[in-house]
């Protein structure tokens, strides 16, 4: 997935980055890695305004929930995930 992102930074194309930026973190939740989930999250979401493809960024905020939430920030996953919900999925 890291080569896959790296190969569409270099193409430059909005959709062709935004969709392996925002699904190595649902591909980490998957795998049950709160900690690296939350860091792709994050690394995703920085760049949300950059590429206007919301429905990727719902993904990659809910997986950022999840993360939260597993190590522990209940309440902040939470409301992370309720954003999500409510704004992009």
């Amino acid at each position: 997935m890291h080569e896959a992102i790296a190969l569409s930074e270099a193409l430059g194309h909005a959709a062709t980055i935004a969709q392996p930026l925002t699904q190595l973190p649902w591909a980490l939740q998957i795998n049950g890695d709160a900690e690296a989930a939350l860091r792709e999250s994050d690394r995703a979401l920085a760049r949300e305004g950059e590429i206007v493809h919301p429905q990727f960024f719902g993904i990659a905020q809910a997986m950022r929930g999840w993360a939260l939430s597993r190590i522990g920030r209940d309440e902040e996953g939470i409301s992370e995930l309720e954003r999500a919900f409510a704004g992009e999925l």
